[in-house]
């Protein structure tokens, strides 16, 4: 069986400016994983947004990072 989840949380700092942030995990089973020759057994995922929007437009800066433990 697998394991897996996603999280997600967002804050306004002001009406226009806003800073974003999403967590993710995925974990097969490991025999599994092995029996089926996966190179993969973990997954996780971290990304940080800021948005500034104004009216119509916005703008953002992201980071995003993926790890993956084979």
């Amino acid at each position: 069986m697998s394991l897996g989840f996603w999280a997600q949380a967002g804050f306004n700092v002001t009406k226009e400016f806003s800073i974003w942030a999403l967590y993710g995990q995925q974990t097969p089973d490991e025999d599994d994983a092995k029996a089926a020759q996966f190179a993969r057994l973990e997954n996780k995922t971290t990304n940080v947004i800021a948005q500034y929007r104004d009216g119509g437009y916005g703008v953002s800066a992201e980071w995003i990072n993926f790890k993956t433990e084979n």
